[in-house]
């Protein structure tokens, strides 16, 4: 499991389409799945599944964040490790449980 890089905040287009795109900090705009939003310590996270598969294509794990006053919810990098990987860890579960 590896982060792409993503750190700077980004607005959730509307939660109830799965689709969503995430721009990097180099410009570059790339579609992605939600494909599970986990709890994980009180917060929530998006699993992030790229649309179109590619060497580098990878789940990407983002913080949702609550709405505020212009309620749009947020997502934002994860710098810490542990939390990536246990909510990984959590959404391996999940899919499991469902399949």
């Amino acid at each position: 499991l590896r982060e792409q890089g993503v750190k700077e905040l980004y607005s959730m287009e509307e939660r109830e389409s799965d689709l969503i795109a995430l721009e990097d900090s180099e410009g570059n705009e790339q579609a992605y799945e939600i494909a599970d939003v986990v709890p994980y310590l009180g917060k929530e996270y998006a699993v992030l599944c790229p649309i179109e598969d590619g060497e580098d294509s990878e789940l990407v794990i983002l913080e949702l964040m609550p709405a505020g006053d212009d309620e749009n919810e947020e997502l934002r990098g994860i710098d810490d490790a542990d939390t990536l990987e246990a909510v990984f860890q959590l959404f391996i579960k999940r899919e499991k449980e469902l399949n």
